[in-house]
């Protein structure tokens, strides 16, 4: 009498895509996909990041521009860094 293994076939890009069980995790944060000091957070299927003060967007790219909305009514608005 023969013993039959499974063979486990993992889909490319997903929560457990490795392993002879496919029960290896992949680290989204091995890219460095935060950008402007953001520090790059793990989770399943993906990456979160989180912005130094100043920066957002899902990445850090986008630079927060305070004065946009107008907040000083009719006095001159300045964007600094605090």
């Amino acid at each position: 009498m023969s013993t039959v293994l499974p063979e486990c076939r993992c889909c490319e890009r997903s929560v457990l895509v490795a392993g002879s069980r496919c029960d290896v995790d992949i680290d989204d944060c091995v890219s460095s996909p935060c950008y402007n000091g953001g520090t790059c957070q793990d989770g399943v299927n993906g990456f979160s990041c989180v912005c130094p003060e100043g920066y957002s967007d899902p990445q850090c790219v986008s630079r927060m521009e305070h004065c946009q909305s107008n907040p000083c009514a009719h006095g001159t608005c300045f964007n600094h860094d605090s």
